[in-house]
């Protein structure tokens, strides 16, 4: 397994926010509506 690269850390830690962000934003609206 290689190490990840800075760019691919801020890469994986800019997608993870996006998706708990989506998913929170999900929950507080109460719908299953997908964010593009």
């Amino acid at each position: 397994m290689r190490w990840l690269s800075s760019v691919d850390r801020i890469q994986f830690r800019k997608e993870s926010l996006k998706y708990s962000l989506a998913i929170k934003r999900t929950l507080e609206l109460g719908t299953a509506e997908p964010i593009a």
